[in-house]
Parts: structure tokens; sequence; C-alpha cells
């Protein structure tokens, strides 16, 4: 993490791409810092049979982080509708708890409209956490913001897939991850998948 990471060029590039607001405060961030992480999840399928190629599935899941980066628990669930869900475990998205990036492939359809709702417990944020700047700025160090270790996350969206080839569109808000945030972060996600 850091300047290292390039996230303000890469940041710079989509916003003048996609006409974006200029975002500042990048002399502020964290200086350079190696990020390891260790994660677990476990997804449980429970898919029903609806009549007519229709399935239903309902999957709990629950996952742990931690690290130098993150420390977190989550625990959520995802309800799909349509038809080829044991082809997959969900699509895989941002943000904790998404699906898998494993496929089964084949010469078959699959499409499938998806909500999940997740809570997340971190107690520690790099991001949020650390001073940053050059000369380590200590109002960054979670003296100028105060925040809850607790928060929720709703996403909603739909699949398409044929074969490896895997379409997903999903809208997602989360709570406020500082007080100090003037609404929750809402975004929007488009991913082209090939599993091979």
């Amino acid at each position: 993490v850091g300047p290292s990471a390039q996230g303000e060029q890469i940041v710079t590039f989509f916003h003048s791409a996609f006409s974006g607001r200029e975002m500042n405060g990048w002399d502020n961030q964290i200086e350079d810092r190696l990020g390891i992480q260790a994660a677990w999840q476990r997804r449980w399928r429970n898919l029903s049979d609806l009549g007519g190629g229709w399935q239903l599935d309902v999957s709990p899941a629950i996952g742990v982080e931690a690290g130098t980066v993150s420390v977190a628990a989550d625990a959520g669930v995802t309800l799909r509708l349509g038809a080829g869900l044991e082809n997959d475990f969900g699509a895989p998205r941002a943000g904790p708890l998404g699906g898998s990036l494993a496929r089964t492939s084949g010469d078959s359809w699959s499409g499938y409209l998806f909500a999940s709702a997740n809570g997340r417990y971190q107690p520690y944020d790099v991001f949020l956490d650390e001073p940053g700047g050059s000369d380590g700025d200590p109002i960054r160090g979670g003296q100028a913001i105060s925040r809850d270790d607790l928060r929720g996350e709703l996403s909603l969206g739909a699949v398409l897939a044929y074969g490896g080839a895997r379409l997903t569109l999903a809208v997602t808000e989360e709570t406020k991850r500082y007080d100090q945030q003037s609404e929750p972060q809402r975004y929007g996600e488009v991913t082209l998948g090939w599993s091979f």
C-alpha cells in the first residue's frame, strides 16, 4: 500500500476516462508498506429445484481475514434465482464474501438474479487507522475520524453465462466506513470473465 501501489494514477485515469470528479488528498496517503493478508471463506450452497428449469439457491457464508492491511470477520447470505445455478457458487464480486472464480464449463447456459447481504466486523483497517503523508500526519491515525467496527453491505445483480464465459452486473451499497462520510458508499460492477 502507499504511493508505489499506483492508486493515484489508476484513479486519475479512470475518472478522466469516464468524466468523473478529480480526487484530492493524494499527498496525505499512507507511506509505502508491504501488505500481507491471509483469508479464509466458507460458503454453503443449498439448491432447490422449483420446476420448469428454475432453481433457488440460499447460500450462507462466513469468512475471516488477518494481516497488515485488515483484520475482519464476515457473515452473510446470498439468494440466487435462475437456471444453471449448479455451475458456480455465485459471481465473483468486489468486497467480502464474493462468489467463486471457479465455474463448471461446458456447452450450457446459465442465468440468474441475485441478492446478497453481508455484515462485517473490522477492528483494523490500514487505510483508516494509520497515520499518512510524508510527515506521518497524526490526524490520520484515527484522531480526526471516528468509526464503528461494524458495517453492512447489500448487493443486487444479474449473471448470464455460457460455458466458461460469465457476464456479471451488480449494484452494491455499503454503510458508512467512518462517521464523517456524508453518505453510504454505492458502486456498480460490470465483470466479463472467462474460465479456462
